[in-house]
């Protein structure tokens, strides 16, 4: 578990490094932000696995998201539908690149913050009672400020 991490506060830890120049406003945004967005910033991506992965993300969310009309039972049906294979495959694939790409630009403590909060989360996950939906799972640690 100890080398488990979260590639939203990984990225979220990222922004809030960033120096903004003259043009560009303070990064006061305190949410997360989801693995497509974070992907289509962070991953090195050419023009067909763009396309290739909006597709797939877009066809996984309709499938598994109840708030996009699917169902979380779809991931415990077996056989798992190709979808749901091919969903998983490439959010792995990419969010892999994309962590190796954050690590590099988060200094000291942004890495620290990183790996306790992210072993927080696993943690959290494995309680009984743990609610993993909810607003609150949107926003950065509050101690991060």
């Amino acid at each position: 578990m100890a080398n488990c991490v979260c590639v939203q506060l990984a990225e979220i830890a990222v922004r809030r490094q960033i120096k903004p120049t003259r043009r560009q406003i303070k990064p006061t945004n305190d949410y997360v932000n989801g693995g497509r967005k974070i992907v289509e910033t962070f991953g090195e991506l050419d023009s067909r696995e763009r396309l290739e992965y909006c597709d797939i993300d877009e066809r996984g969310k309709r499938l598994m998201f109840p708030d996009q009309g699917g169902s979380y039972e779809n991931l415990t049906r077996r056989p798992l539908d190709p979808v749901v294979v091919q969903y998983s495959g490439l959010a792995v694939s990419y969010l892999l690149q994309v962590y190796e790409t954050l690590e590099n630009k988060l200094t000291g403590q942004g890495e620290k913050w990183v790996r306790e909060e992210s072993l927080n989360r696993v943690e959290e996950c494995l309680l009984p009672k743990f609610g993993g939906r909810g607003k609150f799972r949107a926003l950065a640690p509050p101690h991060w400020s």
